[in-house]
């Protein structure tokens, strides 16, 4: 049902596409401020976060 409202309203995913690209962007404009040369931290750390945070929510819906 959720993807038949997606197939739906093709503008929502147009508009998730942009959040996600301005989150992108907000977030190594972020961590070049906080690091400066080493910015390239950011670019490790950013996807091992996204990793535990959404780990965090799979393993508190899992069946296990």
């Amino acid at each position: 049902a959720f993807n038949v409202f997606i197939d739906g309203h093709r503008v929502l995913m147009v508009e998730a596409d942009l959040v996600l690209y301005g989150m992108g962007g907000l977030s190594g404009a972020g961590w070049y401020w906080l690091l400066d040369r080493q910015s390239w931290l950011g670019l490790v750390a950013t996807p091992a976060m996204a990793l535990m945070v959404i780990g965090s929510v799979l393993t508190t819906h899992s069946w296990c």
